[in-house]
């Protein structure tokens, strides 16, 4: 929790930091030309002008190697500044001789929060119910801070600095999801023409540092109930706007999936992201708020929030009606609407609808599902919609609380009737939803059909194979395990199992009298408060397309992990990495195999060989020893024993290039939401290292781009997203290759090689990936050495005399040049896939039909297919399923 208030999330946050800033400078600078302020303060508990450390307090934080402190625990208010001080302070710092310089991050600053109470004050203006001092009262701040500009600067007009656009401000034609649709359109070609910069200004966008001022004290800024209770409307405003801004982004990522640009799994993991962005801001609101004293805590937790704002703009109509600000914020049986733009703004008919179902949940005794809703009287079309679908929520939420691939909206609904309340991030979700549906209105069962038709291919794949003998057979309860989980998935997916986990009863109509539901869905057709949602196949996944992209991720990652985690048991895949990097070397001018070519690019090479590529055969052999956990220790000269010690546990192997995988694994089992922790998990993934060069090395720019592009943790939930957005369009090819399938690709040859070895020893050994690579390995070490004592080439004596490694070769290459069939009506006759490159043709296939993720470049295609013949590269389906992919993708450009 010490996170949540150390990072900023929201604007609002921002813009009192702004302000902070600017007073403490006005304080410190005016003092110095001889202005008086009230104080110093009298000794007390630390009071922070911000919650988040800066400069020097920072730096020594991290040094210390504790948790960040927070700039609570730090700052001291050394003054206490009135509003009516700013002026006073920056004519001080005006009128005095010689004069003071101004420093240009004090213009941004004042640039940045003035902009910032603008859009509240022009807002409000426009979307006024006539309130002229209302309007006025809201401009007041606005003034003051315009008013101090303008007294430091008199002889240049008030201007705006080159901040960086908020995606609301953005043109039209450059729609907020243009970063990810710009992602998703580039191929993986090593390129330097991309432009990743929206905005066509000549200008700099600037940096957080391009705002930090020096010769700031610590203030505190005190204001009167009327001010602090303006304050806490701009907040309350910030924060919505900051939701409609989000809900933009979210629509235009679902007009991408519409329009086939967009993969059904990005568009629900941004979305998922996006509601816990918010909830996680909503708690950081409630922490940095500063309530006046008409609005405690204790009466008005920060879910009421956007009625205040409401009731505070209708006062005097609702009050002439009867209605006190107490009333308006409880749930009610009333349809609470007002057809304006704060009702717009602050999700009124989201947040009606939800009230009225709380109420009308705890009049039914506070346990049964909701009735059907069949409104007496005409409501607005957002209340009947949500009124409609939420008995289906509701049940599945209660029934389903531990299900697989969790989607946010659904937790979120289940939180709401168990908690009582209605936090903003769920009515945030539950809008986000009906506007995703208004985009795929034309396609409504398109993510439901593409889940469905992944499914059915992805379990009959999965069923297909023989988990019977070695390395599964070692992993029994692995394999038992992922059969019973892509079994509940199957049963959510194709089973209709959503529907059917309401036959077990609990509904109530009316008269709160118990409907009778058999497994006979006929026998309770139109029985009153049975909802007609019942008799609609698969109705909960056409409803909620979030949950198909997330049942859709689950059915890639599930595989993929178990198969990540056989291959720590087993490391038969990292021996053949070891294996075939060492038979390239020996043999340069054979084929290479493309399988293994792409998973080595995908890999951090420098960890698996400790340092880089092996340059001879003894420190092939080495670093082998090395990945297979000997120590450092066992190559000392003199030692009495000379044969080498392995500690497994300390080895060095091949990881799942999925960064993401660790974070979103408890979305997909158990159907946990999302922590604190997973969201700073989240956060630290999309800026680590690791996944700044992977999308440098994906979009074709010098590496280390992406990592100069700023702290994503002082980020805004956009621009977080967006990063987001890179990272899985930069994983996509990594859950698409099949790691059970390479996994039997490197059984197979690892069986073949014992045959052989076998036969060249002339005796039978029990069959251990890591002991055939360390005798192949050894031997190759010996002949390196005999050709170097004899002053032979070493690489000829190798291929003449390294007989194990020389027949084992042989397998690699005969194993890889075997054809596989392929069954598929709309696939050419005319083209192959071998063993060797049949995972990169199950990546490319799956792009084929379902979105324009990056395809294989040319360069990439030319290294994976080096020294193959070229009618073989003219004949493979890989090569030119991915080159329709490409012409595919060039009609989005």
């Amino acid at each position: 929790m010490e996170w949540a208030t150390d990072e900023r999330f929201s604007t609002y946050k921002q813009y009192k930091e702004d302000t902070e800033a600017i007073a403490g400078w006005l304080a410190y600078n005016s003092r110095r030309c001889g202005y008086q302020l009230d104080g110093p303060l009298p000794p007390g508990p630390a009071v922070a002008p911000s919650s988040r450390l800066k400069g020097k307090a920072r730096k020594q934080a991290r040094s210390a190697g504790a948790k960040p402190a927070t700039a609570k625990t730090i700052l001291k208010p050394q003054y206490a500044i009135n509003v009516s001080d700013f002026s006073r302070m920056a004519k001080a710092i005006a009128d005095f001789k010689p004069k003071v310089d101004i420093p240009k991050a004090l213009d941004n600053l004042f640039s940045r929060a003035i902009d910032a109470r603008r859009r509240f004050t022009e807002w409000y203006q426009r979307s006024s119910h006539g309130e002229e001092g209302s309007n006025k009262r809201h401009a007041h701040f606005t003034g003051v801070l315009n008013s101090a500009w303008e007294i430091l600067r008199p002889f240049e007009p008030a201007r705006t600095s080159h901040v960086k656009k908020r995606p609301a401000d953005a043109p039209k034609s450059e729609p907020v999801v243009a970063l990810a649709n710009r992602f998703s359109k580039l191929e993986v070609e090593q390129s330097h023409e991309v432009d990743f910069d929206t905005e066509t200004s000549n200008s700099k966008p600037q940096d957080e540092d391009d705002y930090k001022l020096t010769d700031v004290a610590p203030v505190l800024i005190v204001k009167s109930e009327e001010d602090l209770e303006e304050d806490f409307l701009f907040a309350i405003f910030d924060f919505m706007q900051e939701l409609a801004e989000l809900r933009a982004y979210m629509r235009h990522t679902w007009l991408g999936y519409k329009k086939g640009i967009m993969e059904l799994i990005m568009a629900s993991l941004l979305t998922n992201t996006a509601i816990q962005l918010v909830r996680r801001a909503e708690h950081e609101l409630d922490l940095m708020i500063q309530r006046p004293k008409k609005y405690p805590a204790s009466r008005y937790p920060v879910w009421n929030f956007p009625d205040i704002f409401m009731y505070g703009t209708h006062e005097e109509d609702l009050a002439g009606k009867g209605r006190d600000l107490d009333s308006f914020l409880k749930p009610s049986a009333h349809c609470q609407v007002m057809g304006c733009g704060h009702a717009e703004l602050c999700l009124s008919e989201t947040f009606s609808a939800l009230k009225h179902s709380l109420y009308e949940f705890n009049a039914m005794g506070g346990q049964c599902l909701l009735p059907g809703y069949n409104p007496h009287h005409e409501v607005p079309e957002t209340f009947a919609r949500i009124k409609g679908m939420l008995p289906c929520f509701q049940g599945i939420a209660q029934a389903m609380a531990e299900s697989f691939a969790s989607d946010e909206v659904t937790s979120g609904i289940g939180l709401m009737f168990a908690s009582q309340t209605i936090p903003i991030w769920v009515a945030f979700a539950v809008q986000t939803l009906l506007d995703i549906q208004d985009e795929l209105k034309d396609v409504p069962k398109k993510a439901t059909q593409e889940v469905q038709q992944h499914a059915r291919k992805m379990l009959a794949s999965f069923r297909s194979r023989d988990f019977s003998h070695e390395p599964f057979s070692e992993a029994r309860e692995g394999v038992q395990w992922l059969t019973t989980t892509l079994g509940a998935y199957e049963l959510d997916v194709l089973g209709d199992n959503f529907r059917k986990t309401f036959t077990s009863g609990g509904m109530r109509d009316q008269s709160g009298r118990t409907v009778p539901v058999s497994r006979n869905m006929d026998a309770i057709r139109g029985q009153p408060g049975v909802p007609e949602f019942l008799f609609e196949p698969d109705y909960f996944l056409r409803i909620n397309p979030v949950k198909c992209g997330m049942l859709k991720y689950g059915l890639y990652l599930q595989p993929h992990n178990y198969a990540v985690q056989l291959e720590v048991a087993w490391r038969g895949i990292t021996g053949m990495v070891h294996l075939y990097i060492a038979c390239r070397s020996i043999f340069p001018d054979d084929p290479v195999w493309p399988d293994m070519e792409y998973f080595l690019s995908h890999q951090d090479l420098g960890n698996i060989f400790l340092g880089g590529l092996p340059s001879s055969m003894e420190e092939a052999y080495r670093k082998a020893l090395l990945a297979a956990g000997v120590t450092a220790v066992n190559f000392a000269r003199d030692r009495r024993s000379t044969i080498p010690k392995l500690n497994m546990d300390k080895g060095r192997w091949v990881s799942n290039p999925c960064l993401l995988d660790g974070v979103f694994v408890n979305w997909m089992c158990g159907g946990k939401v999302m922590s604190d922790d997973m969201i700073l998990s989240l956060i630290k993934v999309v800026s680590d290292p690791k996944s700044t060069t992977s999308q440098d090395k994906l979009f074709g720019v010098p590496l280390g781009s992406a990592s100069r592009s700023g702290d994503a943790r002082t980020e805004d939930k956009i621009t977080i997203l967006g990063r987001l957005a890179a990272q899985v369009t930069a994983e996509t090819h990594d859950l698409y290759f099949d790691w059970l399938s390479f996994t039997e690709t490197c059984q197979k040859i690892w069986a073949q090689i014992q045959d052989v070895l076998d036969k060249l020893d002339g005796k039978k050994s029990r069959f251990i990936p890591h002991r055939l690579l360390l005798e192949t390995l050894g031997e190759a070490q010996e002949c390196q050495w005999i050709a170097e004592t004899e002053k032979f080439d070493t690489n000829s004596f190798v291929r003449e005399q390294a007989s194990k490694l020389v027949l084992s070769w042989k397998v690699i290459q005969k194993v890889n040049r075997q054809s596989v069939k392929i069954s598929s009506e709309n696939d050419p006759t005319d083209k192959k896939v071998w063993v060797g490159d049949k995972e990169l043709f199950n990546v490319v296939s799956k792009s084929k039909g379902e979105s324009t993720y990056p395809n294989l470049a040319v360069s990439t295609l030319q290294q994976v297919y080096k020294n193959w013949p070229k009618e073989d590269v003219n004949s493979s389906l890989t090569v030119s399923t991915n080159d329709a992919n490409r012409t595919a993708t060039t009609r989005f450009r």
